[in-house]
Parts: C-alpha cells; structure tokens; sequence
C-alpha cells in the first residue's frame, strides 16, 4: 500500500499539472479525517503536523487544493525547526511564472535551507531551483549530484528525483543531451509510480512550463504524450491518453 505521502504528491502533481476536478473528487472519508486530526495537532503548534497539513493543501488530499492555506502552514512549520516545511514553500514558490522572479529566488533560498536542515525532499527542490536561471546563477552539475543522492536511496516517496533528472538529459541545456540517459531516468520514475507516469509529467515540462526551467518543445512533448499514453494502454489505464492539456 503507498504511503499517505506517496499518494500526496502523486496526487499533488496530477492536481497540479491536469486533471484538477477529478482529482479533488477523491477526497475520500479516510482523507477527510486524517486531514481533521492533523489540523487538531497543527493549531497546537505541532510542527510536522503543520508540515503535514501543508502538504496536504498543497496536494488536495483530504481537503480542497488551496495554494495560499499550504504556504501559510509550511511557514509555520518552517518557523518551527520542520526542515521538510522549508523544502515544500520552495516547492510552491517553484510553480510560479516567470514573471515572478522574486518568488524563484526565495525558493533558492528556502530550498538550501531544508538541505542544510537535513530535507531529503530539500535536495529535490533545490536541484530543481539550480537549474532555473531566475532562481539564481544556475548548477547543472550540483543540480544533477543531488539528484542522484536522493535516487541513490531508492525511495519512490521521491519519484520525482529521477523524473527531473530524465527532464535535464532530454532538454540538454547546461548538459549533453543523452535520450537514452533520459529515458533510462523516466523507467525508473514509472517503477515506483505507474507505467507512462514519468513521460506524462515530462510532457507537461516541455508544453507548458512557464517557470523557466526547461526550454519549450512541442515536439518533444508530444512524443513524451505518445509515450505516455502507450505505456498507460499496455497495462490497462487510459488516464494519460487525454487529448486535452
């Protein structure tokens, strides 16, 4: 069974990208509670579950998606010694446009706090901030050593780590581009979450991503879309065959 972190933030990045609606129906009783008794323990100054109530906004698990909820608890936790806390405003202030380039620099700075504070998931945002030139000057390499430290442990909490990974290999831009290395990162991102999961999130980095990390490419996306939807056949789930982004 995965972990109620697991499915956070596979739902997190569903809700997120695509699929906003549907993803917000699977609020089921379970959640709902979990989500009451968390709050309970985050009012009284609780700081991992303040983290976890965070983290929850930010997914949408057991509560409505809401962004702004997310960031205020995250900050508590943070202010309360929760590195994790840090590491996920990063994350939030990584979803943001271009346009707000103060936003990508403080998530360079939250991000390298929760690294020194000993966050796994830290070494995931802030890799991710090295490599967007609005974050800061950029560090494909350092970026790509922390990556493989978080994947090293073999932990699918963060699929993420080789899902980016395969992302800086396909785009080449600070590194050689290498498909097949790519593609090698984007199998091991589908085993530990579901066959075509990678290449869909991939896709949408290629489309659509307005924060500057990658360069835009229709075409590859719409290979990583085909990709996607094929795998998703193969084994029966459909969900990444939508024509809709």
């Amino acid at each position: 069974m995965k972990s109620n972190f697991y499915k956070a933030i596979i739902v997190s990045s569903l809700i997120t990208f695509s699929f906003q609606a549907a993803a917000q129906l699977d609020i089921t009783p379970g959640d709902k509670q979990k989500f009451v008794q968390t709050h309970q323990k985050a009012v009284k100054k609780d700081a991992l579950a303040q983290y976890q109530l965070a983290q929850m906004y930010f997914s949408g698990l057991g509560v409505l998606q809401n962004f702004n909820s997310a960031r205020l608890w995250a900050n508590e936790a943070a202010k309360n010694g929760n590195a994790d806390g840090y590491a996920l405003l990063a994350d939030i202030n990584l979803l943001s446009d271009s346009y707000f380039s103060q936003e990508l620099a403080d998530a360079r700075k939250y991000a390298t706090k929760a690294v020194e504070m000993g966050s796994t998931r830290g070494k995931i945002s802030l890799a991710e901030s090295l490599i967007n030139p609005i974050a800061g000057k950029t560090d494909y390499q350092q970026s790509i050593e922390l990556l493989n430290e978080v994947n090293a442990l073999n932990n699918p909490d963060y699929f993420i780590a080789p899902i980016l990974l395969g992302v800086i290999y396909l785009d080449g831009k600070g590194v050689a581009k290498d498909e097949k290395q790519a593609q090698q990162w984007f199998d091991k991102a589908n085993e530990m979450t579901y066959p075509g999961y990678a290449e869909w999130m991939a896709a949408f980095r290629f489309s659509e991503d307005n924060t500057g990390t990658v360069t835009i490419d229709q075409v590859k996306a719409k290979k990583l879309r085909e990709i996607a939807c094929e795998k998703g056949k193969n084994t029966g789930n459909e969900m990444f065959c939508f024509s809709e982004w």
